[in-house]
């Protein structure tokens, strides 16, 4: 299987072929569960680059060894890079070459940096995705650019983002860009952006109570008995802030609708209006699969509102009511009908923190676009003020209703990471 690595490493034979004949390399090693391939995988690399640059190259077996000489390992040092940068400084060579290999389904993914010792920058990065099993399936891979390099500052004829340019032939063929900006590389490292598709229910939708001969008696509040999800289904946006791999913040926005429906003839009063910003912690179980299940837990800030149909509010009643306020509209509207009688239903809190939580799993598609379906559930228990008021003053507080609205939300989207 591993006869198809030379592929994937080829971009360092092409990188490295800019560069001066006398610039000096060192391959670490690449990070695996199975040693053998990792040492596979770190010869290839060393060969690449021998025959490109026609010099010696340190490889991983006697700079392992070197290292281990002058009691250098990476657990003294914080980082991976700093850890290239010192091995680079005691090999005495101008770059270090060092990578991580893991398996994803059926595939290996090599991912490869190069490290300058002088100042330490990651001036070489490089993905691969290989196929061992299936040789025109990777070939096919390489041309379509799966092997990328990102931005080698050493080679001077390399065009600028906007132009990139392809080098070398058939099988070889990679695409390069220069580096990002440091912070730019440490956003698109750890931001996914995302969108979904809702649809949201209630556990329960209904309240109605009756007398002992079986006569309606009242809902939630009066005839209100009841709650009607209306759905939208435009796509929300959210952003995923990834803190360790299985860690990740995400930042959302959550809007949801519920009409009040009157028991006696299937009117709604108004309609509940629940929007705002929601901030989750996911927690993601990481495999070598394809799907990567998570749970979360979070909370939304709500802006909430009542929204009430204008007819019901300025006081219009039976019979037709519906009729009456659209002849008043169509009188232009003088101040206060019906004698300036008024039914006012407000939001007791208009600024509520409800709690979230979600359970759902990614479909990895591509490296960079997944799948996303979940579960969530989320209160919005809400309670309304009911006052009756003539020409703007109330005359009778019928105090405050509580609206149990548990909620199920089944969300389906798409996460794109960088």
């Amino acid at each position: 299987m591993y006869r198809y690595i030379p592929h994937a490493v080829v971009l360092f034979s092409i990188m490295i072929q800019a560069s001066s004949a006398a610039t000096s390399y060192a391959v670490l090693g690449y990070e695996m569960n199975e040693k053998n391939t990792a040492d596979k995988i770190s010869a290839f690399v060393t060969e690449r680059v021998e025959i490109r640059t026609g010099s010696k190259v340190i490889s991983s077996t006697n700079a392992k060894s070197l290292l281990k000489e002058a009691n250098c390992n990476s657990t003294q040092h914080s980082t991976g890079r700093k850890y290239c940068q010192t091995a680079g400084d005691i090999l005495g060579v101008d770059y270090v070459i060092y990578g991580k290999a893991k398996h994803s389904g059926t595939d290996i993914i090599v991912e490869s940096y190069m490290i300058d010792t002088s100042s330490g920058n990651t001036v070489g990065h490089a993905l691969a995705r290989e196929n061992p099993k299936d040789a025109m399936l990777f070939s096919k891979s390489i041309d379509q650019s799966i092997v990328r390099l990102i931005g080698l500052r050493k080679m001077e004829q390399a065009s600028s983002i906007q132009n990139d340019k392809m080098i070398g032939g058939s099988s070889d063929t990679v695409w390069y860009k220069r580096t990002p900006s440091p912070w730019l590389q440490t956003v698109m490292d750890h931001v996914e952006i995302g969108f979904r598709f809702s649809h949201f229910g209630l556990f329960e939708d209904t309240e109605r109570h009756y007398n002992d001969e079986g006569v309606f008696i009242g809902g939630y509040l009066g005839s209100i008995s009841t709650l009607e999800t209306q759905q939208n289904y435009f796509p929300s946006i959210y952003a995923n802030i990834i803190i360790r791999d299985w860690v990740v913040l995400q930042f959302g926005y959550e809007r949801f609708e519920a009409d009040a429906v009157t028991y006696w003839d299937g009117h709604r009063d108004g309609t509940f209006i629940f929007n705002g910003p929601s901030l989750v912690a996911q927690f993601r179980y990481k495999n070598a699969s394809r799907f990567t299940p998570y749970a979360g837990a979070g909370f939304a800030m709500l802006n909430a509102d009542f929204d009430m149909l204008d007819w019901w509010h300025n006081g219009f009643g039976n019979p037709e009511p519906e009729e009456a306020y659209q002849r008043w509209v169509d009188s232009g509207a003088p101040d206060w009908p019906n004698g300036g009688y008024q039914r006012n239903l407000t939001v007791s809190e208009d600024l509520m923190f409800k709690p979230i939580l979600q359970g759902g799993c990614y479909w990895h598609i591509t490296d960079n676009i997944s799948l996303d379906m979940d579960m969530r559930y989320i209160s919005l228990d809400a309670e309304l003020d009911y006052t009756l008021s003539r020409y703007g003053t109330v005359f009778q507080d019928a105090g405050t209703t509580e609206f149990p609205m548990d909620a199920w939300i089944f969300d389906l989207g798409m996460t794109f990471n960088f």
